[in-house]
């Protein structure tokens, strides 16, 4: 993955609040925008439509109990809007209606965090595990594991909390939004406190001398990021910016405020918050309409009263204006690094700015974030070198913008906001270079051209929606959007760049917050905790030590018990095997293949460019790692600096770059390969291939001071013990010495890449002429790579432009050098069947990965009962009686992948001994002919195919590159249909017989796994 492009994007969704889901972690999305103009209005809704003038515009003929108040067109949707309000529950139903054919439907309430003991996360779980009409122990992972679904989960916002769900059947959909829907008006968590208790938290004592212990889904998801130091920064500015304030409070800290955290409260959250005239319903896609706005009416929305919920006070309490300075500990266990990993945050209160003011803040952030911007000039001006970015946070109560400095130490905290005041003044006077303004505009709309190339991009649209809506009232926060973009790009005087910029210089509220790591804090917190449970046991009589091992018992009896509900169950045969794209050409020229696939997209293409990498060993390796680091951050032989950062942002923002091994039975004399993937307008496809090959071949890496600059500047985002996703390393890590595309992936992604960073900012800080072997280096990876021999260019764009960019790029690339075979130099590391890795992390992430192709005879009607056995099993104990936050097991029927996993795991080797079951607990399955039917229509929607408009073609050519027959998988999902109760058997045998073949990895915290390390071939510190 290129340096700067990951900074850039996924960085900067860390400014945005955290989401929390009802399956797994994720973090809301900073703005996407670009804006605009002319100047705003004082309207805090500037370019919305009054009730009146949309009521004006309305057309007639609205399903009955609907008004429709609004209609409108959106090109970047491409997409008509449709905003109705439900005349008897007060309910807001908006309708994106394209040809999209996944579809998809969301509920979701305005939620404001009113404490910090996480009663909305915590409802947002209880919710949803039960109904009145559809009776379960756990009615989400019923619909989850169950039903033919692209798509089901809940999330907690700060602003809000939402349930959406999607799928390619109507009457698949159908039946998921009733159940989701009589999760909204009857509860079973409502009658049976145990729903609270298993997804919340719970004090368990099931001996008299035993300690009082604390577990809960929740508890073991916020205890998770315990340590993550950019949630507590998140928090720190809004308690700085907000004192007092429900604003200032932020979800996911259950783990901090567990003892204001009981039943009753969290009742009150529903109690408050949901109601009809609370909700917004979106609904997406090429769908009937009228019939699912019906079966909302007859079935709920007609039988709810409007009872006029208003929740704006939450959003309105008053802030003092000035400005604070707060320096806040971070927890941090003893022995994490504690030097250069603070984070400097100078936030300033845009809570009284009007939404299309707020698009116009989120452009400027692009701006700002450029390589070349003022911003990061001041920032080098006052000596800071380290990585910074600015960005927006409005998914809050109350929206701030953000400049932050990483890797940061706390005395660097006052020239950083000074060098902020410098790049703002600067911009208030002179605005942004032109140049940049352009490449800003021009990523921006490579990225509006892709915002429906994506699986489950309905339910990826709404939250933006969502949001808006919770602030304003309105709907059609992307026909703003589309406003503010217009705005932006035609103003040549840069009117409202300045104007946002001098506005800064003056907030109203604003805060400089250090949040700095402190290591052993998080063992005080523990034994903070451990001393409360102490403490509530020392004073509690013999009576009330026997009544809590009573409730104990009878929690896990109830936990214990079975009860599963399939009625929103559809009938498999009636579901579509979905089929990968097909329709590509491939083509031998000049020594080089040629793969062109025909995309519905306009003025846009996705290209790649696969090199053979056979000739470079394990120290090339990490030079061409470094290389890739450097690239568009130096001069090249044709271009200076400033220009060539000017023409990498412009025309290769997004830039990837990866390691691949064909694996597949058809791969045809397999050899490594580099794969580099951008994005980008098919008018500059000739120029982004030039400036590509021009990078590779002439980036000039003889400046050691600025080498070791920028190798200063982004080295820790290679330090894998301190990754902020731990599940993906586990994976990685349990693959190895199975996949040969891992194995060969991780020589170039692994901990080494890090270590050899480090061992080189050590050498070239010492001596000044290292800088000629890491040039020699360079060269020598460079040149191994940079041949004919091998490569492969593969390009997904408009069918009538395919010859004329296939054509571009063949007379490019017939320049270089012929090159030869060669046979791989590498030395890849051994297999490991059970590996433990030490990390930073206060809890734990487990994969045991196996693959159903290579060990065992799998057909694909036994692929159900994986489904099944995750349900029943793997589920229940990993995540409701040993309180992981979350465990599953997923599966590719392409690749033949299989990985049991854990998430935010408070265990260790519990949960190994779990996954060593599973073979045997398909054994011991009890199931229905009705309950098969619902693992086989998830097994069916499990297909492992993207589905984007230019994802899919790439993913279907990349996939015949590495050697996979791109039908297997979808003969494995033809034979799921015939799956019978008598393959029981020979299902757990050949489920078994795969996982016991495969790896298992768990990556977590220190003391943990050294606890449990007899469970491990080999334990590693990171």
């Amino acid at each position: 993955m290129i340096r700067s492009k990951y900074f850039r994007t996924a960085a900067m969704a860390v400014l945005a609040a955290c989401a929390v889901l009802a399956g797994c972690s994720g973090q809301g999305k900073v703005i996407e925008s670009s804006g605009a103009v002319t100047e705003a209005s004082d309207d805090k809704n500037a370019g919305a439509q009054s009730d009146t003038d949309s009521e004006a515009q309305a057309e007639e003929g609205a399903p009955e109990g609907y008004r429709l108040i609004d209609s409108s067109e959106n090109g970047i949707l491409q997409s008509e809007l449709r905003t109705y309000v439900h005349e008897q529950s007060g309910a807001t139903v908006a309708c994106i209606d394209n040809d999209d054919q996944e579809l998809a439907f969301g509920i979701f309430y305005n939620t404001p965090v009113v404490d910090e003991t996480d009663t909305n996360h915590v409802f947002e779980h209880a919710i949803i595990a039960a109904s009145e009409k559809y009776p379960s122990k756990d009615l989400f992972f019923d619909l989850a594991n169950k039903s033919y679904n692209t798509f089901i989960n809940a999330f907690t916002y700060d602003a809000f909390t939402g349930y959406p769900v999607s799928s390619m059947s109507e009457d698949q959909l159908i039946s998921l939004i009733d159940a989701y829907m009589s999760c909204m008006v009857a509860p079973a968590v409502l009658e049976d406190e145990n729903f609270f208790k298993r997804e919340a938290i719970r004090y368990e004592l099931r001996d008299p001398d035993d300690p009082i212990e604390i577990t809960g889904t929740v508890y073991a998801e916020d205890f998770g990021s315990l340590t993550d130091i950019q949630r507590e920064s998140l928090n720190n500015v809004a308690d700085a910016l907000y004192p007092g304030q429900a604003a200032a409070n932020s979800i996911g800290r259950a783990h901090r405020n567990y003892k204001g955290l009981t039943y009753e409260h969290t009742i009150e959250t529903y109690e408050h918050c949901y109601s009809f005239d609370n909700s917004l319903i979106l609904l997406y896609g090429d769908m009937d309409f009228d019939r699912i706005m019906d079966f909302l009416d007859e079935e709920y929305l007609s039988k709810a009263e409007d009872k006029g919920t208003d929740l704006s006070a939450y959003l309105s309490e008053e802030t003092e204006p000035g400005y604070v300075e707060m320096v806040v500990d971070c927890p941090a266990f003893t022995g994490d690094t504690s030097e250069n990993v603070s984070i400097i945050d100078y936030a300033i209160s845009l809570e009284d700015a009007d939404w299309k003011d707020l698009i116009y803040w989120d452009l400027l952030s692009g701006f700002m974030n450029q390589e070349n911007s003022v911003f990061n000039e001041c920032l080098r001006e006052a000596g800071i070198y380290n990585q910074a970015e600015a960005g927006l946070n409005a998914y809050c109560s109350k929206p701030y913008f953000l400049f932050r400095l990483y890797q940061a130490e706390e005395e660097q905290a006052k020239a950083f906001k000074e060098a902020v005041i410098t790049a703002l003044s600067r911009i208030a006077e002179e605005g942004i270079d032109e140049d940049i303004v352009d490449t800003v505009i021009k990523q921006t709309e490579i990225a509006n051209y892709q915002i429906r190339d994506t699986r489950n991009a309905g339910v990826n649209l709404f939250p933006n929606i969502v949001n808006y809506w919770v602030h304003t009232g309105e709907v059609d926060y992307y026909g703003l959007y589309e406003e503010a973009f217009s705005d932006i790009s035609g103003d040549q005087e840069q009117a409202l760049i300045k104007r946002l910029a001098a506005s800064a210089l003056v907030p109203e509220r604003s805060a400089l917050v250090s949040t700095v790591p402190v290591p052993g804090l998080a063992e005080e917190i523990i034994a903070e905790r451990d001393k409360y449970l102490a403490d509530m046991k020392a004073a509690m009589t013999s009576e009330e030590i026997a009544q809590l091992i009573a409730d104990t018992e009878a929690f896990d009896e109830w936990n214990a018990m079975e009860l599963t509900n399939s009625d929103f169950v559809i009938d498999p045969e009636d579901v579509d095997i979905a089929e990968p794209y097909m329709d590509y050409e491939v083509t031998e020229e000049g020594g080089m293949s040629f793969y062109t696939a025909a995309a519905e997209v306009e003025e846009i293409g996705r290209y790649a460019l696969y090199l053979d990498s056979s000739a470079l060993d394990n120290e090339d390796i990490q030079y061409l790692n470094l290389y890739m680091m450097l690239l568009g951050l130096l001069p090249t032989n044709e271009h200076s600096e400033d220009d060539a950062i000017a023409l990498y942002a412009e025309y290769l923002d997004g830039l990837s770059y990866t390691a691949l091994y064909p694996e597949g039975s058809e791969a045809e004399a397999p050899h490594p390969m580099v794969k580099f993937m951008w994005t980008g307008l098919t008018k500059d496809h000739e120029e982004s291939l030039r400036l590509l090959l021009e990078f590779l071949s002439g980036t000039d890496v003889s400046d050691g001071a600025k080498v070791l600059e920028i190798v200063n500047r982004y080295k820790d985002d290679f330090d894998l013990s301190r990754s902020s996703d731990m599940l993906t390393l586990a994976s990685n890590m349990a693959r190895i010495g199975i996949s040969e595309n891992y194995d060969y992936k991780m020589i170039f992604e692994g901990q080494d890449r890090y270590y050899f960073l480090e061992d080189l900012s050590r050498k070239l800080s010492e001596d000044e002429s290292y800088i000629g072997e890491v040039v020699t280096g360079i060269e020598e990876a460079r040149d191994k790579l940079l041949m004919k021999h091998g490569l492969i260019y593969v390009c997904a764009a408009p069918e009538a432009e395919l010859a004329g960019l296939k054509s571009e790029a063949m007379d490019m690339l017939s320049a270089f050098p012929e090159g030869e075979a060669s046979e791989m130099q590498v030395n890849g590391a051994d297999r490991i069947r059970r590996l433990g890795i030490e990390v930073e992390s206060p809890s734990q992430y487990i994969v045991n990965y196996s693959n159903f192709y290579k060990y065992g005879e799998m057909e694909g009607r036994y692929l159900p009962y994986i489904n099944a056995v995750t349900d029943r099993y793997l589920i229940p104990l990993v995540r409701f009686q040993n309180g992981a936050y979350s465990g599953s097991i997923s599966l590719n029927p392409i690749k033949g992948d299989i990985i049991q996993y854990s998430y935010s795991d408070p265990n260790v080797g519990v949960t190994i001994d779990v996954f060593d079951g599973t073979g045997d607990a398909v054994r011991d399955l009890e199931l229905t002919e009705e309950d098969l039917d619902g693992y086989k229509l998830y097994t069916l929607s499990t297909t492992g195919l993207e589905y984007g408009v230019l994802s899919g073609p790439m993913q279907s050519m990349e996939l015949d590159i590495l050697g996979f027959d791109l039908m297997q998988g979808t003969r494995m999902l033809e034979d799921v249909k015939n799956g019978e109760l008598s393959d029981q058997e020979a299902a757990a045998e050949a489920i078994g017989s795969v996982l016991k073949e495969g790896n298992i990895c768990a990556v977590g915290n220190g003391a943990n796994i050294r606890a449990d390390e007899d469970r491990f071939d080999q334990v590693v510190s990171y």
